[in-house]
């Protein structure tokens, strides 16, 4: 495909996804960067090695449209260039066993485990799905490759005596911010660090998660405990800087996820806790007391701005053990 038919393709497909003007803007910085390019007839066929087709190329820049992530972006072409590295067919002659093959190849060469391999999977079948919409293949050949099996890691969340623990270990008014923060909210790590001033109403106890997973945003809340410790956390600063959270040794620059993981464990090991204590655990411990104390299952999937409420559920799967207690209670 010369870059000229690859131009009058890319413009075809995103004529009906992007606005004139930045339709313009795209053509014109390929347009730029052509001059330093060279370009010359291929088939779908795998160049070089370590080349891709330019289904892949396309598949790329149609994500990087709906405003996928930077590292969701890298990964998913990461993972496109290993496929085609290996497996060097024409997209239109691979094969459900070339798939097969390649997922086993990766894993013995990884040493990855199912989880991050149905990962791998999940975007080798994104791929050939969207081939098939494009009109560039007949039928996906991931349609017959089964997702890997994968044993559920058991999710501990605190409990609400566990919880005060953590927050009574609290030394700064940053600490006890962060953990109620964490908590009451439910937001991810990365969603934490990328979190502005504002992006938070404290008079509304609104906060507002601008680009969640898969770059979805959400409305989520502050409790009491939360707004007074953010207040009185910011209320403390004398910096600029429009972070929420920011470090205090070395200049006032945004916490990146290291500098929150590590804040979290100093503050844990003040205190005797018989489970791991993550960022990410502050979000599994609010759904699950969520859930405990009556909130529907469908708004606790809002709240965490999940997709598929079958992620939810596996909240839900460490209630069990309060359905014996309740069962031996009411039923025995």
């Amino acid at each position: 495909m010369s870059f000229e038919a690859f131009r009058n393709d890319l413009l075809s497909r995103l004529s009906d996804r992007l606005p004139g003007d930045q339709l313009q803007d795209v053509l014109s910085v390929m347009d730029e960067m052509s001059a330093s390019w060279e370009f010359s007839v291929k088939s779908t066929a795998i160049i070089t090695s370590g080349g891709i087709p330019d289904s892949v190329r396309l598949y790329i820049a149609s994500k990087s449209v709906e405003n996928l992530k930077k590292g969701t972006l890298t990964n998913y072409l990461s993972t496109l260039k290993s496929f085609f590295s290996v497996v060097r067919h024409p997209v239109d002659e691979v094969t459900s066993a070339d798939c097969r093959l390649w997922i086993n190849w990766y894993k013995q060469q990884s040493g990855n485990t199912n989880s991050t391999m149905d990962h791998k999977r999940i975007i080798l079948n994104s791929f050939f799905e969207w081939c098939v919409e494009e009109d560039i293949i007949r039928k996906s050949p991931m349609r017959h490759v089964k997702p890997l099996r994968c044993e559920d890691p058991e999710r501990l969340p605190l409990t609400a005596i566990e919880l005060e623990k953590v927050r009574s270990s609290c030394k700064s008014l940053r600490e006890k911010a962060m953990v109620d923060f964490l908590y009451s909210t439910a937001v991810r790590a990365a969603e934490f660090c990328a979190m502005d001033r504002k992006h938070v109403d404290l008079g509304e106890h609104v906060v507002h998660v601008e680009c969640g997973k898969g770059g979805k945003g959400r409305t989520t809340f502050l409790n009491a405990e939360a707004e007074v410790s953010l207040r009185a956390y910011l209320d403390s600063r004398t910096d600029d800087c429009p972070a929420l959270f920011v470090t205090e040794r070395g200049g006032h620059h945004r916490m990146g996820k290291k500098a929150v993981q590590d804040e979290i464990k100093r503050i844990v090991s003040r205190c005797e806790l018989s489970v791991k204590v993550t960022p990410h655990v502050f979000r599994h411990t609010a759904a699950t007391l969520a859930l405990q104390r009556g909130m529907p299952i469908d708004q606790v999937q809002k709240f965490l701005g999940h997709a598929r409420i079958q992620t939810t559920l596996r909240y839900a799967k460490t209630l069990n053990v309060d359905v014996k207690i309740s069962h031996q209670k009411y039923v025995a």
